[in-house]
């Protein structure tokens, strides 16, 4: 797979591996998200190697991991008769007097099948990398243990008993792609197709991978989510069932919010959990960013009252929308007919993925804008809704954005339309700053608004992902 972005990763990853100490670095983020890939790239440019753990017992995890040490040192003797336990293989590799970079990968395998693992990597952390840091002769490791289980890797890192707990050096949350990697990686440059790609894939770079850019976008939505042996038919429910351990609650929690349940009291009556239960779920999942919260722009995050959840991954919202309400009709192979249903309400799908994708595109151009848009989000309050809402408190503007997906041409109605309902947004009252109204098409602009913009410097316009004028 083409490796793509990731610059301030890697950046990451690689400063850690300069310094001159020993180094043990958590490295997580949900499945499917390229961790591995990450870690690979990594490892091109370092001296060392990688390991991907199992699900196997202690005696097999050690033979594995010591056939790749032996064959990065060279030594034919490591590699057949193995190391008796992580303490001697972590000493081996220190004797080499060198800086060694070693990836164990999917480190929860080792710690459901070895109940002595938390024992012995405290020792090696607390021991060898650090009471001996200043050995002379002795090499340097840069341990980068890696997981996608965020659950476990979340408790690695937080919880007290934890191996890793106050002993790790730095510690990395591979999030899924933003719109920019995912058209470097296409090469598209129309933005219809990208819009496309990005609504069934999201930020996901297997997805991506799985894409076959010989096929129509439709008959990928098919080969990838519809058909007998489709990879992602059965994608969401494997997440959930990998990830949490009461999945038919979260699942519940999941599809309440798919099918329109926003407020917590509405998640609440159609769940049927109870308050003083849900909200500990509803963490859980935000936790592992499964849903999102959302609180209107200008409010605290933590004190507003008037939170709404969503789904966060587009695929995730894809496969609750399509493929979960109709798994009958997937189950009898009526394929064709699936493709018919969900291709005549995917613009209306799009048109949510798009305003999600403006606040990432508006952001990558700030230096074309001349200004940036922090702390952007949504803004509503009673019978007013707008899609974004941004500020730049050094320049003395705020930006109110909004983004139509449709065919037809956006014009002077929409523009008037925004302008009086930012006339609600309490934060004009409490600073005195000029004023953009950025207006997002999918399709384009009416002439009249147009040679309004030309005129108006308030007026921005943005063609897809395209800055006309600012």
């Amino acid at each position: 797979m083409k490796f793509v972005n990731r610059i301030e990763e890697l950046t990451y990853v690689q400063q850690a591996i300069q310094s001159k100490k020993n180094e043990c670095i958590l490295v997580y983020g949900k499945r499917r998200v390229g961790k591995t890939s990450l870690l690979l790239e990594i490892l091109k440019k370092q001296e060392g190697f990688y390991y991907m753990a199992q699900r196997l017992p202690r005696v097999q995890q050690l033979a594995q991991f010591s056939q790749q040490a032996g064959a990065y040192l060279k030594d034919t003797f490591i590699a057949e008769r193995g190391f008796s336990s992580w303490k001697q293989a972590f000493e081996r590799l220190l004797k080499e007097g060198k800086t060694i970079t070693v990836v164990l990968d999917e480190f929860p395998y080792l710690v459901e099948s070895d109940k002595n693992i938390a024992i012995e990597f405290q020792y090696i952390l607390d021991h060898l990398f650090h009471s001996r840091a200043t050995t002379t002769g002795q090499g340097k490791i840069k341990l980068i243990v890696a997981g996608s289980s965020m659950s476990m890797m979340q408790r690695l890192a937080l919880e007290y008993q934890s191996p890793l707990y106050g002993r790790k050096t730095g510690i990395l949350h591979v999030l899924p792609m933003s719109y920019q990697p995912l058209k470097e990686y296409f090469g598209v440059k129309k933005f219809d197709d990208l819009l496309n790609i990005y609504s069934l894939c999201g930020g996901i770079p297997l997805y991506w991978e799985q894409y076959d850019r010989k096929k129509s976008f439709w008959e990928n939505v098919a080969a990838m989510t519809l058909t007998k042996n489709a990879l992602l038919k059965d994608e969401v429910e494997f997440l959930i069932q990998e990830e949490l351990r009461e999945p038919a609650i979260y699942f519940s929690l999941l599809s309440s919010i798919a099918f329109g349940a926003h407020k917590l009291s509405e998640i609440i009556a159609r769940s049927g959990l109870q308050k003083g239960t849900i909200t500990q779920y509803l963490s859980n999942l935000q936790r592992l960013h499964f849903i999102r919260r959302e609180v209107p722009f200008g409010h605290h995050p933590e004190k507003s009252k008037s939170g709404l959840y969503f789904l966060e991954e587009h695929f995730i919202q894809f496969w609750f929308r399509y493929i979960f309400p109709h798994r009958d009709v997937l189950a009898e192979g009526r394929v064709a007919e699936m493709v018919k249903l969900i291709q005549k309400d995917f613009s209306l799908f799009q048109s949510g993925v798009y305003e999600q994708m403006i606040k990432t595109i508006l952001q990558s151009q700030e230096d074309t804008l001349g200004f940036r848009l922090m702390g952007a989000r949504r803004f509503w309050s009673k019978d007013v809704e707008i899609d974004m809402v941004g500020v730049d408190d050094e320049r003395g503007i705020i930006s109110f954005v909004e983004a139509k997906h449709s065919r037809k041409l956006v014009g002077s109605a929409v523009l008037h339309h925004l302008q009086e309902q930012s006339q609600f947004v309490g934060y004009l009252s409490a600073k005195n700053y000029a004023q953009k109204f950025i207006l997002c098409s999918t399709s384009g602009f009416t002439r009249e608004l147009i040679d309004n913009a030309k005129r108006d410097k308030q007026i921005v316009l943005v063609r897809g992902d395209k800055i006309l004028m600012v």
